[in-house]
């Protein structure tokens, strides 16, 4: 089911500039400088420490997903910048609150607005981690994309390619269509850590990825999705190849685009070679909330490609790896009713199904290597 099919045909996701009922972010304030009253954050090491703001600083939409015994607040400075789009400077920091590290990938979610992104806060939990999971916290009512990397230094034989992408796991269980700009689904990317990411952020071409977590009420008027709980769970599985030089014809990638237009963190990928840059818990009153994915007309990725006359052979000696991403959403089921009653005033003048008015209240609001059955079942253990 679409979006529109679900909410109604002018439902549109809320944008990045839509603050929480207090006024405050509930994305990243994005990676300029900021001089405004938007609150400051740090966090401690690992060994306890504080780091001074002159290292690391984080702005509130971030630090709210954040571990509560790594996060403090500083006094407002007069400018700040958040620092969680720097993810190598998180990483020597023993600060990556972004995404799953496995040997030879990196993994994270951003959220989306148009051409714009922000990156979002995974919810700690190392044993998950090990078996390949990642959980994160993403606003509801947002759109998101996925972001892939590989890991490797200084190599240019080495490649990657997504062999398999879904969502769900039983009769609600998506294929995601992973293809380049002109349909070919037997693409490569690099697998150097100074290459591009390969960004996912639709089930097909022509649609963005919808997260929505439903609150209380969405929930008791019968209006969250059937998949509740299983379209917010995602299974990818990752091989590793090595080019081969021979006299075959197949194609390279170039950059990714979004609707055509340029962005600084795609990669290309046929057979397909892409190029390559990548850049808490909820509180007792905001524990973790399940959610659904729809698919939503859009502008998705599309990875540019080239022609190679070299082939693709698997490395038999580095087993595919399966990767799970799990997203939740930490807001209050207050804030989550909100931001439905939010959509739901933009468009109920067009044509919103009334039994969703009636059940909202009505009015506007105030502004590795685990099996992908394994990877599920450990989803739903906190």
């Amino acid at each position: 089911m679409s979006a529109t099919d679900h909410f109604g045909p002018k439902f549109a996701p809320l944008k990045f500039d839509v603050k929480t009922a207090d006024g405050k972010p509930r994305h990243c304030i994005g990676p300029s400088y900021t001089t405004s009253p938007t609150e400051c954050y740090g966090v401690t090491s690992v060994a306890g420490l504080k780091i001074d703001s002159s290292e690391l600083t984080f702005c509130s939409g971030c630090a709210k997903s954040m571990p509560d015994d790594r996060v403090f607040k500083f006094p407002k400075p007069l400018s700040f910048e958040c620092d969680t789009y720097h993810i190598n400077k998180l990483m020597r920091k023993g600060a990556n609150f972004r995404t799953l590290e496995t040997e030879h990938f990196r993994v994270g979610v951003n959220a989306t607005d148009g051409a714009d992104w922000r990156p979002c806060i995974k919810v700690e939990d190392k044993t998950k981690e090990q078996h390949g999971i990642l959980t994160v916290a993403v606003p509801t009512m947002s759109t998101f994309e996925f972001s892939f990397r590989g890991k490797y230094n200084d190599t240019e034989r080495y490649y990657y390619k997504v062999t398999a992408a879904s969502s769900g796991t039983g009769a609600a269980k998506r294929t995601i269509e992973v293809t380049d700009a002109g349909g070919h689904k037997n693409f490569y990317m690099p697998l150097n850590a100074d290459a591009d990411p390969l960004l996912l952020n639709s089930y097909k071409k022509g649609e963005v990825f919808v997260f929505h977590a439903p609150s209380e009420q969405e929930v008791s008027g019968g209006l969250a999705s059937d998949t509740l709980g299983d379209s917010n769970k995602f299974f990818f599985t990752l091989e590793v190849f090595e080019e081969i030089v021979r006299p075959q014809m197949v194609f390279r990638g170039g950059g990714t685009t979004r609707g055509g237009g340029g962005t600084t963190r795609g990669g290309g990928g046929g057979m397909t070679k892409g190029k390559g840059g990548f850049g808490g818990y909820g509180s007792s009153s905001s524990p973790l909330a399940a959610g659904s994915t729809f698919g939503m007309a859009g502008d998705s990725r599309e990875t540019m490609t080239t022609k190679s006359a070299n082939t693709f052979e698997r490395v038999q000696g580095i087993p595919q790896v399966n990767i799970a991403v799990h997203l939740v959403s930490n807001e209050s089921t207050e804030e989550r009713h909100r931001c439905a009653r939010l959509v739901q005033a933009a468009i109920d003048a067009k044509d919103m199904p009334a039994r969703r008015s009636e059940a909202l209240g009505g009015g506007a609001a105030a502004a590795g290597t685990t099996t992908a059955a394994d990877q599920a079942a450990l989803m739903d253990t906190w």
